[in-house]
């Protein structure tokens, strides 16, 4: 059985990362004036939907951005991409092919490949080919692949309760279901 810390050592060495300070997170109450501004009417509906779709992305990339530099900041070194991958995998009812989860994570097959290489060469994950179309390759986690997704799993835990602490339970409740009917309207 393969260490984690061994398993994050090698994917090191093959995948080239290199740790680095963590850098500030910004907040974003400087923004409550204009939230009031718009609810008492004096935006237009497209700099709202604007200001939406801003603040959506702006906060998905910030979102991220905080848990790798979570994940660096205690050791792990372990980049965005490498994450988010083992965690797709690990959380897959079946093992998923490489392009399915290239298409989940919205990068290139040939970007998979290289991340797939490197979580093989680290021992996490492993590929096997599918039984019904030999020229798939389906990505199954490792042993050692199973523990840094537990680690990477309690730690984006803790990155959510610090992040989402200023949030009251029923601020949180409104926006995610909010949150939740945008994404079933624009589907998977």
């Amino acid at each position: 059985m393969a260490d984690p810390a061994d398993a994050r050592s090698a994917m090191h060495r093959s995948c080239g990362a290199t740790p680095y300070a963590p850098a500030p997170v910004a907040s974003s109450h400087a923004s409550a004036p204009a939230v009031a501004s718009t609810i008492e009417g004096q935006s237009n509906d497209t700099e709202l939907t604007e200001r939406f779709e801003n603040a959506l992305y702006k906060t998905a990339r910030a979102w991220r951005r905080a848990v790798d530099q979570r994940l660096k900041c205690i050791g792990m070194g372990i980049g965005r991409v490498s994450w988010m991958t083992i965690a797709a995998a690990a959380r897959s009812r079946s093992p998923m092919s490489q392009s399915a989860l290239a298409d989940m994570l919205l990068v290139t097959d040939a970007s998979m490949v290289r991340m797939i290489d490197c979580l093989a060469n680290a021992g996490l994950v492993m590929r096997e080919r599918s039984t019904s179309d030999r020229r798939v390759k389906r990505i199954v986690m490792t042993e050692a692949g199973h523990r840094i997704y537990s680690e990477l799993k309690n730690e984006a835990a803790a990155a959510r309760e610090q992040l989402l602490a200023p949030i009251g339970w029923e601020e949180l409740a409104r926006l995610t279901a909010c949150l939740e009917q945008l994404q079933s309207r624009l589907g998977p």
